[in-house]
């Protein structure tokens, strides 16, 4: 979302310069203007979120239901998929944001499939196929092992170690992590005239950015048993976009497919966190330059390997047919909007359908009477079960679940 925000303030055609008869963009003014625009945008993201939280905008994640959650992070993570491909392929493609935007990428994905790069190709499967079987080891036997095997670092380490001795850039063509420059930058105020250009999709994304945060943390919260305060993570959020902006930082959420990494390799709290930060504190200082080789289809096939658990989630799809098929068509709804419509528009379309649901639900409720089976304790709806007698209870069913007795 910020690059598409980047792209249409300042595309390339308006920094093309003639060189040798021809002209081509100057791609050093080009990224400046757009450091510009996204360190303004991501200023004003961080202000949204913070006003959000104090006027306990939380209130929202009321209507995100677990079929919406899990519908949307599932769809999610089919937009994080396809955009982790082109680096296993080792291909180049545009990343935008609008509606249909995946079906795009995908289709052009396709397209570029001819020059694919074999070398890429190659050590980005078998790193999958390495990280899944370690995996599976790691939960198979955790009963046995104190620690689970880090496969992700040393999958890392391994893989830039081989790039750098037999040259995998320039001998294969795979595309490397190339220079990362180190050291902070001094802190800049972001320029405040672009804010009328950049004011509505600033609060897009400060709305898109919390619930996708959010909906993971329900997730996570959910997993490990804790509680969340949804007005605290708003203006948590904010306080980071807003502090970021000033080292010329781009809008910041939750990463799916990095939270995702942690949490299945133990880091559950928030020390792995605080090490976490540290460790990328040491890389944007110094150790960077070490991974300068490392390819980039390793990075990308550790994204795709950590989804695996959110495609469990798939497995919905049948167990809400059995227990609650409205609650089915709510994930269904959630999952296709945000294909097709991308995050922003998808979630819109999902609170709103969820929103008739409850609306529907309420309106018309389902009740039924109940007759008691004879020589039994067993109830059952008399206008299906005609041998039923004695006892009748008649159950109003409202749309929270609560129901009221009234035996006859």
């Amino acid at each position: 979302m910020v690059g598409s925000v980047t792209e249409s303030l300042a595309p390339s055609d308006n920094f093309m310069i003639p060189v040798n008869e021809s002209m081509i963009v100057d791609t050093v003014a080009r990224d400046a203007a757009r450091v510009q625009v996204a360190s303004a945008l991501t200023l004003l993201v961080g202000i949204f979120q913070i006003l959000l939280g104090l006027v306990q905008f939380g209130f929202v994640v009321t209507y995100l239901s677990e079929p919406l959650i899990r519908g949307y992070t599932s769809a999610a993570a089919i937009h994080v998929t396809i955009s982790q491909l082109k680096s296993i392929l080792g291909v180049s493609i545009s990343q935008r944001s609008h509606p249909l935007s995946l079906i795009y990428a995908f289709v052009n994905l396709c397209s570029k499939l001819p020059q694919t790069n074999v070398a890429s190709l190659l050590i980005g499967i078998i790193a999958i196929v390495v990280m899944l079987a370690v995996k599976f080891l790691n939960e198979k036997y955790n009963s046995k092992i104190r620690m689970p095997i880090p496969i992700e670092l040393i999958t890392l380490i391994v893989a830039t170690g081989i790039s750098y001795g037999i040259n995998l850039n320039g001998e294969y063509g795979a595309d490397i992590v190339g220079d990362i420059p180190t050291g902070l930058k001094a802190p800049i105020v972001p320029n405040t005239d672009l804010f009328a250009s950049v004011v509505a999709n600033a609060f897009a994304i400060a709305v898109v950015v919390y619930a996708f945060t959010i909906s993971l943390v329900k997730m996570f919260a959910v997993k490990h048993s804790y509680n969340v305060d949804s007005n605290q993570e708003l203006i948590a959020l904010g306080l980071s976009n807003s502090f970021g902006s000033f080292f010329q930082c781009f809008t910041i959420g939750t990463a799916m497919s990095r939270s995702l990494v942690q949490e299945s390799t133990g880091g559950n709290s928030q020390v792995a966190g605080a090490v976490s930060s540290l460790v990328i504190l040491i890389i944007i200082l110094k150790a960077g330059e070490l991974f300068a080789f490392l390819p980039k289809a390793i990075l990308a096939s550790v994204v795709v390997v950590n989804l695996k658990g959110i495609y469990k989630q798939f497995n919905d799809i049948p167990a809400l047919w059995k227990s609650n098929r409205i609650d089915l068509v709510v994930w269904l709804v959630t999952f296709t909007s945000t294909i097709l419509l991308n995050l922003d528009l998808g979630l819109v379309v999902s609170v709103a359908f969820s929103l008739l649901t409850v609306i529907f639900r309420t309106q018309w409720p389902h009740y039924s009477l109940l007759g008691r089976v004879s020589v039994t304790d067993i109830y059952r709806d008399v206008s299906q079960y005609k041998q039923v007698k004695g006892a009748i209870t008649q159950i109003l069913a409202t749309t929270t679940g609560s129901r009221v007795s009234l035996t006859i």
